[in-house]
């Protein structure tokens, strides 16, 4: 077993190299701002953290503003997806004879058309610059939509004489 000396004790009030106040040439002056006064400097600092400060503030805006939209465009998105399912299988049902699929039908195309129109930004919710988001998926979507529209539109109007022939 191996012993390991002790140390001796520091003498934590005697002077060390930082209580020096005599070897004040090591100091470096601040970059750019070191040849001012330092009550200019102290104010430069002052406004360079205030400027800071507000640019953080405005991005913390934008972002809270964009993540907002952000949501809504993706609640939007979540709910076309399960309208498009509910036209599908409503219009389904209005060609197999079942008359009450037909105002299911008419209210999920309803509500497919509004938020086709709140992404696009033509709708009254819809959130400001939404067109600009993505204009070609958007563009894509009105196309798909107005074909899908005209489709469950003839269904509708052509629902009695479905409902003969079935």
């Amino acid at each position: 077993m191996t012993t390991t000396p002790l140390k001796t004790p520091v003498d934590l009030t005697a002077p060390g190299p930082a209580a020096d106040d005599d070897d004040d040439d090591d100091r470096k002056p601040l970059p750019l701002i070191g040849h001012l006064a330092p009550e200019r400097q102290l104010s430069f600092l002052r406004w360079v953290l205030a400027l800071a400060f507000l640019a953080i503030v405005v991005i913390g805006v934008t972002l809270m503003v964009l993540t907002n939209r952000w949501t809504t465009q993706l609640g939007a998105a979540a709910e076309m997806r399960v309208l498009s399912q509910k036209i599908a299988k409503s219009a389904q049902q209005v060609l197999s004879g079942q008359a009450d699929a037909a105002k299911e039908l008419s209210d999920a195309r309803a509500q497919f058309a509004e938020r086709v129109a709140a992404l696009t930004g033509a709708g009254a919710d819809a959130p400001p610059g939404n067109a600009k988001a993505a204009p070609a998926a958007l563009a894509n979507v009105q196309a798909i939509w107005a074909s899908t529209a005209k489709n469950a539109d003839d269904v509708l109007r052509h629902q009695g004489r479905i409902g003969q022939i079935s």
